[in-house]
């Protein structure tokens, strides 16, 4: 019996499947995407896990704010932690993944109505890297376009990055500039949300696919009137240039405009005019102000819209020359310099 149990011991220890070592605690450390199963739908949140003093911290964050973790706990791959919910009456709901050695975790969050499958992946440089040439493409104005009984609208959305170095939005247009929020970008949708207490005290949500070979996106916007088609281009400014079939008559002649300067309000002129092949414009403002402007820059989008882009030198606004790009929509215009990050932007108004 002895000799019999060795062999049997022998078979079994040649035959035995390796079992890869869990993660150390040091590999776990950082940013993690997280997904939530529950009723068809994905949830998305992100998790950041630390170490201090040897003990383990997890701070969950997702559209409602951050939460630090209650007992968060890691051994032999099995990374649990509590989160205390408000809205369930302060009860804990605990969630239980295995972490695999690719930095993936799949488990479940046990919750008042049953497990919810949890899937997660950590962050990678790559990744962040890949995600923020993504988004440094995104940055421009948009064109986009709704349609309610058969009569389409159109609008701008503009993109650029906040004092943090985050994305941030705003639909500009008329004069008017309303902020967007809760805009987020996660492969290829994105989404955002606005107000406009006109139309309703409940925020217009839009969800679209993003052609990041296109610049171009499509999907919906649900909007008080009820949910609505909505497609949007970007603005092409890489290359703007005079073409004869660019005629520029939609944007000859003189404009009053309001600029917003260093938050400063100065009023100025400006005439828009042929100049050689190209066109020319004569800004004039307050206490003697005047320059005129060669080779300005012009691109027709449609029969209303263009962009216009003006490189000016004026020593009192920076040692390098300004950069102004106006989106043209009919008889008003909006624009900004386009390294001011904000600091400078003009709105325009045609003189009849």
């Amino acid at each position: 019996m002895k000799m019999k149990s060795l062999i049997v011991a022998a078979v079994a220890c040649a035959v035995a499947i390796p079992v890869a070592a869990a993660p150390p605690v040091a590999d776990i450390v950082g940013q993690w995407k997280m997904v939530t199963e529950m009723g068809g739908r994905q949830n998305e949140s992100e998790l950041t896990v630390s170490e201090e003093n040897g003990a383990l911290k997890i701070l969950a964050g997702g559209r409602g704010g951050s939460l630090e973790a209650i007992d968060p706990t890691y051994e032999d791959g099995t990374l649990s932690w509590g989160l205390k919910i408000e809205a369930l009456q302060g009860a804990v709901v605990k969630t239980t993944v295995i972490v695999k050695d690719d930095l993936t975790f799949s488990g479940a969050v046990a919750t008042p109505i049953g497990e919810l499958p949890v899937t997660g992946q950590k962050i990678t440089e790559e990744m962040l890297e890949e995600a923020a040439a993504s988004e440094d493409k995104m940055i421009g104005d948009w064109n986009f376009w709704t349609t309610y009984n058969g009569e389409q609208f159109g609008s701008k959305i503009r993109i650029q990055r906040d004092n943090d170095g985050d994305l941030s939005g705003a639909i500009v247009g008329g004069g008017a500039r309303i902020l967007v929020g809760r805009m987020r970008i996660e492969d290829d949708m994105w989404t955002w949300s606005y107000s406009d207490p006109f139309l309703s005290d409940d925020p217009i949500r839009v969800s679209v696919k993003l052609d990041m070979e296109e610049m171009s996106f499509e999907g919906t916007v649900r909007h008080p009137v009820g949910e609505l088609p909505i497609i949007g281009e970007l603005v092409d400014t890489e290359k703007l240039v005079l073409a004869p079939y660019d005629d520029p008559a939609q944007v000859l002649g003189d404009w009053e405009i309001e600029g917003d300067i260093n938050g400063e309000t100065i009023p100025l002129t400006m005439n828009l005019h042929p100049e050689g092949e190209r066109l020319g414009a004569h800004i004039e403002g307050p206490d003697g102000f005047a320059i005129d402007v060669s080779n300005v820059e012009y691109k027709k989008i449609n029969d209303t819209m263009s962009v216009i882009r003006l490189t000016a030198d004026i020593p009192d606004l920076g040692e390098e020359k300004q950069v102004y790009e106006l989106i043209v929509d009919g008889d008003e215009f909006e624009g900004e310099e386009l390294h001011s990050n904000g600091a400078q932007v003009l709105i325009g108004k045609r003189v009849n």
